[in-house]
């Protein structure tokens, strides 16, 4: 089972932002991890139903890293990437 790269459920962080801190109370630190890359758009961030935040598709190790990229986003690049950033935005600060 794959997911097209317009899946609604998806969305994408350019790696030049990913790469920056971002400004903000609450960030999320990635370091040394294998990140599924779309070529133009960016790292990937599934969006769970009901949820509004996205989970980062990413894992430390490689090996299960590429296991889900092959079967979930085989249209997809697999890059590590030493030091990635998130904002964390929680419900109470919107």
């Amino acid at each position: 089972m794959s997911t097209d790269p317009d899946d609604k459920r998806l969305s994408y962080v350019p790696l030049d932002v990913l790469r920056q801190p971002p400004e903000g109370r609450y960030i999320q630190h990635f370091a040394s991890c294998w990140w599924v890359v779309h070529p133009e758009r960016g790292v990937l961030l599934w969006h769970h139903p009901g949820s509004g935040h996205g989970v980062p598709q990413c894992n430390r190790d490689g090996v299960l890293a590429r296991r889900i990229q092959e079967k979930l986003y085989p249209w997809a690049d697999l890059i590590q990437i030493e030091h990635a950033y998130l904002p964390i935005v929680w419900p109470i600060d919107n």
